[in-house]
């Protein structure tokens, strides 16, 4: 009551004209409300740190001494997160050093905390704001006193009432704002700089929004034998893994901005009394300044005036930082799968199994596909360097999904051509294994089953924060790493197929005997048969011999590889073996001629792919 009723007359203020100055200092536009204080110092803009001056002394010292209480409220809780995660690391360090292993998902646990925390931040800030605007709601609102004629009160007065709570809510939002930023950049890594992915050229990607499509370069079905790629520049590229973390949390954040921006900026705003101050407000005041949150607007301009006050402003930059900075995660994670180095065991893995970046890819898409709402915040108001359009004409989150996939295609597709610049002899079958075992890979984890039997999946909603059971049901993909699949199987088999040309009919004119009640040959007859059977085993014990060096861990891949193997030479094989090993076409090495009888193949591809 001292404040509101007559405390404007408790002393001599200065003229209204100055004091209306003074007050413009934290209202302004909300473009020009920067950082000006180094991130994790605690403050975000250099005003929130000033001491309030509005001209009325016992004005000032109240709303500071709030302002302090605010602030300790929020830096104290911030402190009890923080002490409850560092304990949480210490005790994975101390698993660490007694030998016990821990997933690699552990750091993608430790950045979803850390955004998580960044969210209850934001959480605990409402709660603070909410209490002060229950105190202040009384003091500026003239309809809540009766012991004062509202008439009577300055107009600057109730402006300086309003700037007050401003200064208490904005010091509470600045440490919102440092504390997120500060997420971004230490726990996120993400810096200023954009990713190197250029908007023009997507690695042997064109993207057309007009048929929702996505395409490879040529030559999709498979490798062409004398086609080379050389290594690309891994520096500056990211890891898979550790951007698909950044950009899972960066949306998470994104989300909790989006749904709880608008109620603070509202918890912001006290309207002053309804009253005619556009004189005394200097002519070249900042315009008024609106933002939107998620998909519904929060204006939050104080009509009055045309200007928005210092505790708004910091909610609208809030929110254009957090989606600007998400927009770089998201880039970070795209340039990272597209730039995947080329060459090291584990990006291009030696015996050409599935290569990380695959499995860290489907691990992406299941991070960030739950966060629907929250991408389409970032392309309603950001072009991205896969979609340069914003607002309505940007695509959905299904089409970052689709430039990931194609990414990663084009990706395995050069890691694959660098097989073939090898000097060992299986390089060709490598590369072509290589695709197999990736795209299958992807089909099973990502693609929907054929079989009636198995369990029905569903993409998780939009509220939903895991995307474990994600599958991909569009057209595209099923068209583009099948295609990949079933070129580099044809490919592969045709290796195989060269075993036929060993298994040829010998014609019945040819074959002379010495003896033909036995069967046994002459010695120009039987060195036919000896061709071919000298030539198959030779064929295929070389084939067999480069299959140890490669692996399919996958059971299933596994055995369809197996059966189409089996079906490209092993009939004709069967029955090439089971006419002419009646013949005696050897007197000493007929043995040594017939030591792979189709029974002891059959046993030998049992352990073929099993080398891990």
């Amino acid at each position: 009551e001292c404040l509101t009723g007559n405390g404007c007359f408790l002393h001599n203020p200065p003229a209204p004209e100055q004091i209306m100055k003074r007050l413009q200092k934290y209202q302004g536009a909300a473009a020009k409300v920067t950082r000006t204080e180094k991130i994790g110092s605690g403050f975000f803009s250099r005003v929130s740190k000033e001491p309030l001056m509005t001209g009325y002394s016992h004005l000032d010292a109240y709303s500071e001494a709030r302002r302090n209480i605010s602030f300790q409220c929020m830096q104290q809780y911030y402190k009890n997160l923080r002490a409850e995660r560092k304990k949480e690391f210490d005790l994975k360090q101390g698993a660490r050093s007694q030998g016990e292993h821990l997933s690699t998902m552990d750091d993608s646990t430790d950045m979803d905390a850390s955004a998580r925390d960044a969210v209850r931040c934001l959480e605990h800030a409402m709660v603070i704001v909410a209490g002060e605007k229950s105190i202040y709601r009384c003091v500026i609102s003239p309809t809540s006193s009766h012991t004062h004629d509202s008439s009577k009160i300055p107009i600057e007065y109730k402006y300086a009432l309003v700037a007050a709570y401003s200064h208490v809510c904005a010091r509470v939002v600045d440490r919102v704002l440092d504390i997120i930023e500060l997420f971004f950049i230490k726990d996120a890594g993400i810096n200023n700089n954009r990713s190197s992915i250029s908007r023009n050229s997507g690695g042997g990607l064109s993207s057309s929004k007009s048929s929702n499509a996505l395409t490879l370069p040529e030559s999709t079905n498979g490798l062409d034998d004398g086609d080379s790629a050389s290594a690309n520049d891994a520096s500056n590229v990211p890891a898979v893994g550790v951007a698909a973390s950044a950009a899972a949390a960066s949306l998470r954040i994104l989300d909790g901005v989006r749904m709880l921006g608008p109620s603070l900026a509202k918890l912001c705003e006290i309207a002053s009394a309804s009253t005619n101050a556009h004189s005394l407000l200097d002519k070249n005041r900042p315009t008024t300044a609106a933002t939107s949150f998620g998909g519904g607007s929060s204006t939050v301009a104080s009509a009055s005036t045309g200007t928005t006050s210092l505790a708004s402003n910091l909610c609208i930059s809030l929110h254009r930082l957090t989606v600007k900075n998400c927009a770089r995660a998201l880039e970070n994670l795209a340039a990272a799968v597209k730039n995947n180095p080329l060459s090291g065991e584990k990006n291009r893995p030696i015996d050409a199994r599935v290569a990380a970046v695959s499995s860290d890819t489907v691990r992406a898409v299941r991070l960030v596909s739950p966060f629907v709402n929250a991408y389409k915040s970032v392309t309603k108001r950001r072009p991205l360097t896969w979609d340069t359009s914003i607002g309505n004409e940007a695509g959905e989150m299904e089409f970052f999904i689709q430039f990931l996939i194609m990414s990663l295609l084009a990706n395995l597709q050069s890691k694959a051509k660098q097989y073939l610049t090898d000097s060992e002899a299986p390089s060709q079958l490598k590369a072509y294994l290589f695709m197999l075992n990736n795209t299958f890979y992807l089909m099973e984890q990502l693609g929907e089953s054929k079989d009636p039997n198995a369990p029905i999946l569903r993409n998780k909603v939009a509220d939903e924060t895991e995307g474990s059971d994600f599958k991909i049901r569009s057209a595209w993909f099923v068209e583009n790493v099948r295609e990949l699949f079933e070129g580099s199987l044809r490919k592969y088999l045709k290796h195989w197929e060269a075993l036929c040309q060993h298994l040829t009919r010998v014609p019945q004119n040819q074959l002379s005997y010495t003896n033909a009640e036995q069967k046994v040959l002459t010695l120009e007859s039987g060195r036919l048969l000896k061709a071919r059977f000298n030539g198959f085993n030779e064929d295929f014990e070389k084939m067999f011999e480069m299959q140890k060096e490669l692996t399919v861990i996958d059971p299933k891949l596994r055995r369809k590889l197996l059966f189409e193997i089996k079906q490209v030479f092993l009939p004709k094989y069967v029955e090439f073996f089971e006419e002419y090993s009646n013949y005696q076409f050897s007197k000493k090495n007929q043995e040594e001629y017939l030591r792979f009888p189709p029974k002891k193949l059959d046993s030998m591809f049992r352990n073929m792919f099993k080398s891990y």
